[in-house]
């Protein structure tokens, strides 16, 4: 299963979601975007991915936010 990875970004004064190098936005608050990531994030895992969302600190650190559970194998 493939993983989709959406990083929150800060870009300037505003923030931004970046996916598979390309970056949407902008917001105008870090939670904005974080929200609208974990939103997406969640839809791509009802069209059969895995998703996180990753945010950067401060200090250009990153963080995971959220994360999908793990595929079950089927048996």
């Amino acid at each position: 299963m493939q993983m989709a990875h959406y990083t929150v970004i800060r870009d300037g004064a505003v923030w931004r979601i970046n996916l598979a190098g390309k970056n949407y936005g902008p917001y105008a608050t870090q939670s904005a975007a974080i929200r609208d990531a974990i939103d997406t994030a969640g839809k791509a895992v009802t069209t059969g991915y895995q998703a996180r969302v990753m945010v950067q600190e401060e200090d250009g650190s990153f963080r995971e936010e959220w994360r999908s559970a793990p595929a079950v194998p089927s048996v």
